[in-house]
């Protein structure tokens, strides 16, 4: 009898153990389950607060490099509406000095004055055409003589010839002899008779110039 009851309460006692140790596991398993979902979410809250924080980076980068563009259109747009009045402005408030030493632009800066004066009409600026050195021959030019008038009479203009560079020319020219005694007579015999009479001739283009330089805006062609 006795070891019945002793194998019953052994039986009760092994059942108790199992019973126990199978709540231990289910408690550490579910310890286990619990950690690990929680360490998964956090992995998902810190790869989302990372790809937010990415998103915000290239968000401010995109509005920096779009401020950016913007300020340098700005700036762009403010210089060039600075230089354009500036430009009118001084064109306008200053006359210019064409200085052409070389006969083959002569035609050219006849040409810059007509686009000038097309452009400002009244408000175009008053300009000195000052020639020396080869320049000087167009003077005798019968192709180039009406566009000078033309500028003279339209567009603001007048013309002056350095005498050095006259009376070099005379001189290679064949109208002039070089004496000392006879040649300033020549020269002014030709300026008189031969020369358009709206140039006027000065002694020194260089001289003429340096002298007059801070009254212009100087332009060579």
């Amino acid at each position: 009898m006795d070891n019945n009851n002793n194998s019953i309460h052994h039986e009760e006692d092994h059942h108790h153990l199992d019973s126990n140790n199978y709540k231990q596991i289910l408690l550490s398993f579910n310890k286990i389950t619990i950690i690990s979902i929680i360490a998964i979410i956090l992995s998902l809250v810190i790869a989302i607060i990372g790809i937010i924080a990415f998103a915000a980076a290239l968000i401010a980068v995109s509005v920096v490099n779009s401020n950016n563009k913007i300020d340098k259109n700005n700036n762009l747009q403010n210089n060039n509406l600075t230089i354009t009045v500036d430009y009118e402005s001084q064109l306008q408030n200053k006359p210019l000095l064409f200085h052409i030493s070389d006969k083959t632009k002569f035609s050219v800066g006849l040409g810059n004055i007509q686009n000038l004066y097309n452009m400002l009409q009244n408000d175009s600026p008053y300009i000195t055409i000052i020639s020396n050195s080869d320049a000087v021959s167009e003077y005798f030019n019968n192709a180039t003589i009406p566009t000078m008038k033309m500028a003279v009479d339209n567009y603001r203009t007048q013309i002056k010839c350095c005498r050095i560079a006259l009376t070099k020319y005379l001189i290679s020219s064949g109208k002039c002899v070089n004496d000392n005694a006879t040649i300033n007579l020549c020269v002014d015999q030709v300026i008189v008779n031969e020369m358009p009479k709206f140039v006027t001739v000065v002694p020194s283009g260089i001289v003429y110039i340096n002298a007059n330089y801070a009254k212009f805006r100087y332009i060579k062609p």
